[in-house]
């Protein structure tokens, strides 16, 4: 599932919902069959945990919601701990693959600076503003779902 929706993310820049629906589906199922009734209870507590987690990366149009889905879908047939070596683990991915595509650390004190003036701009504001694309096209984002499907298959060795 997690291929599928990068391939998506990749050639459309969106995540289908009919895959997000279809992974969630996965998820209470596994719950319910391994906990019974109460596994609806933690199946809601554990695709509820990226929402909030992620929101203000999502505010901040950091993260896309196809992309906090995606670790709903994966929190919703793991642990915690998984769960947690998945999200570092996809984040370090992205990092690597925002490197690559951006032309490696020749962009990246210029990032640092943008980064800087958006704070510097949240803080005066006094609220969360969207993150501005740096230059103002589409070919500087990444499909974070790519990173996640790395960040899952690496978080799978970590987690033995």
């Amino acid at each position: 599932m997690l291929l599928a929706a990068a391939v998506s993310d990749i050639r459309t820049g969106r995540i289908s919902n009919q895959l997000i629906f279809a992974g969630l589906s996965f998820g209470i199922i596994f719950r319910v069959w391994n906990m019974g009734a109460f596994g609806i209870a933690v199946f809601i507590i554990h695709i509820t945990i990226p929402v909030i987690l992620f929101s203000v990366l999502f505010l901040m149009r950091v993260l896309g919601a196809g992309d906090i889905k995606l670790f709903s879908v994966i929190s919703s047939v793991c642990t915690y701990q998984q769960l947690f070596y998945c999200i570092v683990a996809s984040f370090l991915a992205g990092a690597v693959l925002a490197l690559l595509k951006t032309g490696g650390f020749k962009k990246l004190r210029v990032r640092i600076l943008y980064f800087t003036l958006y704070v510097t701009d949240v803080i005066r504001e006094r609220k969360i503003i969207p993150y501005p694309y740096i230059f103002g096209h589409r070919e500087e984002t990444i499909p974070f779902s790519a990173a996640i499907l790395l960040g899952y298959l690496i978080s799978l060795g970590g987690c033995r």
